[in-house]
């Protein structure tokens, strides 16, 4: 079941209408009061940075890059400010599943681990470093096992996506899912 509502609709739709539930939480009753920046977009770029990829494009970049792709959508985010990262911190364990969380980790951690890979292989090419290079060959041999627990991952969460219900074991309608 979606925890969060109207994703689809956050360059139009204020963020704290759409989803007051957050307004309640701790830390992001902290970031609704903010009066020096646009929290509604600040909470959007949150919820964009956070989610699995089935419902934000921005989880395919690493980080670094989503962090950059989202400040297109709100130039001024206060991506290091102590309230955006509680809440950057936070958001996963109030608003996704565990299936969910443990899909988003795998997800960044390849992505990292594959950026760390090409960054220090390049690196050690250039050097001539062998033994660096045989280091890191090795460990792109491992990849297989990782994208398996990747598909795990996956699984898990398309099997919790496919049993989502509500209260009393109900199925959502189809206005509920938004298709109507």
């Amino acid at each position: 079941m979606d925890k969060i509502k109207h994703i689809t609709e956050y360059d139009n739709t204020n963020f704290w209408d759409a989803n007051p539930q957050f307004c309640i939480i701790s830390p992001f009753d902290e970031l609704h009061k903010l009066k020096n920046i646009d929290s509604s977009k600040a909470a959007w770029c949150i919820l964009l940075f956070c989610e699995t990829s089935d419902k934000s494009i921005f989880a395919q970049f690493p980080e670094d890059k989503r962090k950059e792709e989202l400040s297109y959508y709100y130039p001024d985010m206060p991506w290091n400010d102590d309230i955006i990262k509680r809440c950057l911190e936070k958001y996963p364990f109030i608003a996704m599943s565990a299936a969910a969380r443990s899909l988003k980790e795998e997800e960044d951690i390849l992505m990292r681990r594959a950026v760390f890979l090409r960054d220090e292989y390049d690196r050690a090419i250039q050097e001539r470093n062998i033994a660096l290079t045989e280091k890191l060959e090795k460990m792109l041999k491992n990849n297989g096992a990782l994208y398996d627990n990747l598909e795990k991952a996956m699984e898990k969460f398309a099997v919790e996506k496919a049993k989502a219900t509500l209260r009393g074991g109900r199925v959502e309608s189809l206005t509920e899912q938004g298709l109507l």
